[in-house]
């Protein structure tokens, strides 16, 4: 606290002008001025320095509905569900209520922490490498989907596919 002090002795004590202490510092009038104002306020201790943290943060979320995002979203992964940020926004003109959590640790991390476990990452583009059968007929492809009908049963979607010309030749329904 040694310039600001010797702002407060020049001004206050010795009654020197706020140009001519700021001009002698190289500091502008406007900082000297404000520091004594300060000093004026609350003595020795309001020169201490102070944190420069926004008073206010216009897009934060309010508690209580944070809370209640918070409360939905364990309620949401309790029952099995999806509980990402997009499953729960309340509309498509409001922001994704994921951001603001961080602190929650609801996140999954990239990479492996002391208290979270490990996703791996994703493979990149250029590692896949595009198979194609030459000629129609050369290579078919199977797959099968698991699915639940209107009344309640499942069933099992059998699909085969020319991998060449990616043409549907025949689809199987099968209970399950």
């Amino acid at each position: 606290m040694g310039v600001e002090r010797y702002f407060i002795e020049a001004v206050v004590r010795e009654g020197r002008s706020h140009r001519e202490v700021a001009r002698s510092a190289g500091v502008s009038r406007a900082s000297v001025t404000k520091l004594v104002a300060r000093y004026h306020e609350g003595g020795e201790l309001a020169l201490e320095p102070r944190s420069r943290r926004p008073g206010s943060c216009p897009h934060a979320v309010a508690a209580d509905i944070q809370s209640a995002i918070l409360e939905l979203r364990q309620q949401l992964d309790s029952a099995g569900y999806n509980s990402g940020p997009h499953t729960i926004r309340p509309s498509p003109s409001f922001a994704p209520p994921g951001r603001p959590f961080g602190g929650h640790h609801l996140a999954h991390p990239q990479t492996p922490g002391p208290d979270h476990a490990t996703q791996p990452h994703k493979r990149p583009r250029c590692s896949f490498v595009r198979f194609k059968a030459a000629l129609p007929s050369e290579m078919w492809q199977i797959n099968f989907t698991h699915w639940r009908l209107a009344d309640g049963s499942a069933v099992e979607i059998l699909n085969y596919l020319d991998d060449q010309s990616r043409l549907l030749l025949t689809g199987d329904v099968f209970p399950a």
